[in-house]
């Protein structure tokens, strides 16, 4: 669906791609997604710089991955 998104498509059909794809950001698909997930969440507990340098790494990923995506958020917020 996204590459749909790259395409020239009419605005309903547009929207509806979107929506679609807006409703299955929060999911999980699979166990290795999950685990992936699970050990940002830990990694970003214990903190420090190791942690950050891992995140960095990550965050050079593919831009629509989910852990490139997770990792950036969790740099962002142990910047705080």
């Amino acid at each position: 669906m996204r590459a749909a998104l790259k395409r020239e498509l009419p605005g309903e059909t547009r929207r509806r791609v979107e929506r679609l794809l807006h409703g299955l950001d929060g999911f999980v698909h699979s166990s290795d997604r999950l685990r992936e997930l699970r050990a940002v969440e830990a990694i970003e507990g214990m903190g420090g710089d190791e942690a950050k340098k891992l995140f960095a790494e990550l965050a050079k990923g593919d831009a629509d991955a989910r852990l490139t995506q997770e990792a950036k958020a969790a740099l962002e917020r142990m910047a705080k």
